[in-house]
């Protein structure tokens, strides 16, 4: 896919072992090709297909286009968000000041949402006023 003239392709997978898979194997063409790419692996909130796969940066030739589809085939082909894509890009540029090949793992933390529970008031105050 292009949005706003970027170049990105994007699967989504069930598992994290599959998309682990994907991702690493799309780390090696990148790595052993002359390109201008980067991979990026992330869990979003969805159920069915939670985890992403993005090839994203300049446009490759013709035969490492069709490496980089043939290796996401086994996910399911996805548009991005446009938000997404902007943190994505801005993410690239940040990391491209750091060096050319630069990898970082972070953990998912995943935050339960409080409960909207109203303050209450303790009971031994009650009905008193000030």
């Amino acid at each position: 896919m292009e949005q706003d003239e970027v170049f990105y392709l994007a699967a989504r997978f069930k598992g994290d072992t599959e998309s682990k898979q994907v991702y690493s194997h799309i780390q090696d063409i990148i790595h052993t090709t002359d390109c201008d790419l980067s991979a990026y692996r992330f869990m979003e909130n969805t159920l069915e297909l939670p985890w992403v796969v993005v090839v994203l940066g300049e446009k490759p030739h013709e035969a490492l286009h069709a490496r980089l589809v043939s290796a996401l085939q086994s996910g399911t082909e996805t548009v991005l968000d446009e938000d997404l894509v902007t943190m994505l890009v801005l993410r690239r540029l940040e990391q491209i000041q750091k060096g050319p090949w630069v990898e970082q793992h972070t953990p998912v933390r995943l935050r339960r949402k409080q409960k909207n529970t109203k303050s209450r008031r303790d009971p031994r105050h009650r009905g008193r006023k000030k």
